[in-house]
């Protein structure tokens, strides 16, 4: 993801939006997308940018519309609780997607963000745990084979030196 970042930041002379981002990492130079989970994130992206820049009740036009604040929207799954595609790099990749602008939409947005970040990071550390667990017991395990194996090497030399004085006895 930073290499593409980087790369269409060169590009583009200017930092790639979330929605730019992740059209090109995960759309086929055919137009298509590589999956459907991709495709329903991008319909989504779609029709949040749609409906965030159609003209006001009053006529007015809406207000500048904020790529990021709706990729998130668009990409972060209640279940899953995580950002499709960007992980836990989106606040190092989008930092000013955390920063709150003082609009209550963004303001939940960001809070939303932080808490499936910080859930994220928390799944995370219980799959690390599980791990660690995991290679404890085996290495429990190991500790216990060897500790056989000793066992047995004793006992086989304690029985070639027992054999061995009463062969050296006849």
């Amino acid at each position: 993801m930073v290499e593409h970042s980087l790369k269409m930041t060169e590009e583009l002379q200017r930092r790639p939006n979330s929605w730019e981002l992740f059209k090109k990492v995960r759309m086929k130079k055919d137009g298509t997308f590589l999956d459907v989970k991709s495709k329903q994130v991008n319909d989504r992206m779609e029709g949040f940018v749609s409906s965030a820049s159609q003209p006001l009740d009053d006529g007015s036009q809406p207000p500048q519309v904020d790529i990021d604040t709706l990729y998130f929207e668009a990409a972060c799954g209640e279940k899953k609780r995580h950002v499709y595609d960007l992980g836990s790099q989106a606040t190092s990749i989008y930092p000013s997607s955390y920063q709150s602008t003082g609009s209550s939409h963004s303001s939940a947005s960001t809070a939303r963000v932080r808490e499936i970040v910080q859930q994220e990071l928390a799944d995370k550390k219980a799959e690390m745990d599980r791990a660690i667990a995991e290679l404890a017991t085996e290495m429990e395990s190991f500790h216990e084979m060897q500790e056989q194996i000793r066992r047995f090497m004793e006992h086989m030399q304690s029985s070639q030196q027992f054999n061995g004085s009463r062969s050296s006895a006849f």
